[in-house]
């Protein structure tokens, strides 16, 4: 059963207006699923206004931040939970621990980074908890269209690339990951190795 997301999204300080909406919603419909929301800890960007429009509907939010970002992204005090760590590989690996799936809105590299990697500890079967893209506007459709032609050119089989659920509408999105199987980490000792 999901209960705890974990949402991947950008922290720099300009974003689409918006997405200040799309947060919004995405925060009532948490609501309406008594989900609660883990990410990473960051008070800026489309982050940290996501964060703001959880607690304003009164969904639990835990953050996770490294402790030398904890200046660059501002560490978001007023949310639940907020846990400072080392590194970037410990972020990820508590997120996997904290969360029962992944949901991914429109960010830069480190919101493409915690993508793969999630997608990637899948396809190792470090997990399986299912990872969402919720394509906004067509935002994720180059990538999409590249992961297709990752399996066209045979350095990505079909199954792996239908790990990833993508919906362009959030109710949608957001039923597929409720009803998504959800298996325990069956390898998580390695993943901590690993980086």
């Amino acid at each position: 059963m999901v209960k705890n997301i974990c949402v991947f999204c950008g922290s720099n300080r300009k974003f689409r207006d918006d997405l200040a909406q799309e947060a919004k919603d995405l925060a009532i419909a948490f609501k309406q699923n008594n989900f609660s929301m883990v990410f990473g800890g960051g008070a800026v960007g489309l982050m940290g206004a996501l964060a703001d429009e959880m607690l304003s509907q009164d969904v639990y939010v835990c953050g996770i931040i490294p402790g030398f970002l904890s200046e660059k992204e501002i560490g978001h005090k007023q949310i639940d939970e907020l846990i400072v760590v080392d590194t970037m590989h410990t972020r990820k690996q508590l997120m996997l621990d904290r969360s029962d799936a992944f949901l991914v809105l429109p960010g830069g590299f480190g919101t493409l980074d915690e993508l793969f990697e999630m997608l990637t500890w899948s396809q190792l079967n470090i997990h399986q908890k299912p990872i969402a893209v919720w394509n906004i506007n067509g935002f994720f459709d180059h990538i999409l269209a590249h992961v297709n032609m990752l399996v066209s050119h045979q350095f990505l089989k079909q199954e792996d690339a239908d790990r990833l659920i993508v919906h362009n509408d959030m109710n949608a999105l957001l039923q597929a990951l409720s009803t998504a199987s959800v298996m325990p980490s069956t390898k998580v000792d390695d993943a901590r190795r690993m980086g």
